[in-house]
């Protein structure tokens, strides 16, 4: 099996500048946002820098609802009630959020687009300069 390969140094800064400019540009909108990591239990924009030095690595941001919301939903998916409207509903809001992050972002300046619809980011947003 290949070993993960992530960027250099210089290039893993210039992903966490770039992050950074994407949480201050959703805040400044009025948008929470945070790292990956740092989730917010009340939702928000989540912010995640890939190191990875393949057509992967980047910034993303993925729309998060309320932990309440999550801890519902992850129980309907245990007991495969797909069709459940609190499911449909945190979906919407989801493609929702990700035109109005895209809007935002590109209005501060930066490049802001859907992610590639393969499957590994759904409703994603990818981020450059």
């Amino acid at each position: 099996m290949a070993e993960f390969k992530h960027v250099d140094s210089q290039a893993a800064e210039r992903l966490r500048h770039l992050a950074d400019r994407v949480r201050v540009t959703l805040v400044s909108a009025g948008i929470p946002a945070f790292g990956i990591m740092d989730r917010d239990p009340r939702g928000g924009a989540a912010v995640d820098v890939d190191t990875g030095d393949d057509e992967g690595g980047g910034v993303y941001i993925r729309w998060t609802v309320s932990k309440e919301l999550a801890d519902e939903i992850n129980s309907l998916l245990l007991v495969q009630q797909l069709s459940d409207e609190r499911i449909q509903y945190s979906g919407k809001v989801s493609a929702a959020m990700q035109d109005a992050m895209i809007a935002i972002l590109n209005a501060g300046g930066l490049s802001a687009r859907p992610t590639a619809s393969d499957g590994m980011r759904p409703l994603e947003v990818s981020v450059s300069e």
